[in-house]
């Protein structure tokens, strides 16, 4: 412990797959309990990965200060709590911390420049609560896993409103998603445009279960998005589901689209209305085997596409002959 505390300089702490570890930082056995202070003031990466028994930071009593960290990286370690929520477990009063329970981040304002996040969904019911009266002004990329989710643990998660709550996020990554709900039914208000309008990046990872990604209306509502890129996602036939559309659905600043390890896409875009994407530059479509077509209209863009199927990279301005081509090809 003592050389935790003084290790001032440290910029990055990174641990992986080390199973038997149960915290970070060790507990002295001698001495008076009393609470300890960790600061470390030039620290910018904390990435902790498959942990599977890591249950504290520090097994007492402690507060930490993370002021200059940029990004926090927490995969695969059930057991840490990462943020305090309204009561912790075993205090159902609130009258007092329990050492034994105690989270990583008990304030926000303990990590004030963070700009990356991504963490398991058991701590974002934890993460929305403390938005209630903190904030995070410099997040703007959120990664939220759900692995291990069931029925049960869904209402739990509020994806929607973290991302209500931190409407500077820009990039947006969802891995390990089974529940079509978290995704495009939790919302009661209807009002996802409010929240994803603001999104440059949106990534999806091995999201089985979902048949779209959202729908043409809602496409529409996203002007500010520049990349697409699913993977991965076995169920998905389409990336945007028509809906009520009008003549032509425009996706003004869309400049990357990634598609890869979609057995089962069919088309990008499933209706019959003009696709306008006027900023496209690049398209990669990877092990897509039942991809006939792009969209199943016609497609307008505004230059030369770098078009990447599998192993074949070509320039073109047509998409939908590209992939025509390619899946006779096959």
């Amino acid at each position: 412990m003592a050389l935790a505390e003084n290790l001032l300089k440290l910029e990055e702490l990174v641990i992986k797959s080390c199973d038997k570890m149960l915290a970070i930082v060790g507990k002295e056995t001698s001495g008076k309990e009393v609470t300890k202070k960790f600061v470390y003031p030039y620290l910018t990466l904390l990435h902790l990965d498959s942990l599977s028994n890591l249950t504290f930071f520090y097994p007492g009593s402690f507060t930490l200060e993370f002021p200059a960290l940029n990004t926090l990286l927490l995969f695969s370690c059930f057991k840490l709590k990462l943020f305090q929520s309204e009561h912790l477990e075993g205090d159902p009063e609130g009258s007092s911390t329990s050492i034994y329970k105690q989270p990583v981040i008990l304030d926000l304002r303990a990590i004030p420049k963070l700009k990356v996040l991504s963490l398991d969904w058991k701590d974002v019911s934890a993460l929305c609560f403390r938005l209630f009266t903190e904030n995070l002004p410099y997040l703007d990329t959120l990664g939220v896993t759900f692995y291990d989710l069931n029925s049960d643990d869904m209402q739990s998660v509020f994806l929607f409103e973290i991302l209500e709550k931190t409407l500077n996020v820009k990039k947006l990554y969802i891995g390990h998603c089974g529940r079509p709900e978290i995704l495009l039914n939790q919302n009661p208000n209807n009002c996802e445009e409010m929240m994803l309008g603001h999104l440059e990046m949106l990534l999806l990872d091995q999201c089985h279960g979902l048949n779209y990604l959202f729908t043409s209306s809602l496409a529409m509502k996203l002007i500010y998005l520049e990349k697409i890129k699913v993977e991965k996602c076995r169920t998905m036939t389409r990336i945007v589901e028509r809906d009520d559309a009008s003549e032509r659905i425009k996706l003004e600043k869309l400049s990357l689209i990634v598609l890869n390890s979609l057995s089962s896409l069919e088309c990008f875009y499933s209706g019959s209305e003009t696709l306008q994407l006027p900023s496209l530059a690049q398209v990669g479509i990877y092990a897509c085997p039942q991809m006939k077509i792009f969209s199943q209209g016609s497609i307008d863009v505004e230059s030369i596409i770098s078009i990447e199927i599998d192993d074949d990279l070509i320039f073109y301005d047509d998409l939908n002959m590209s992939v025509e081509v390619k899946f006779t090809q096959r």
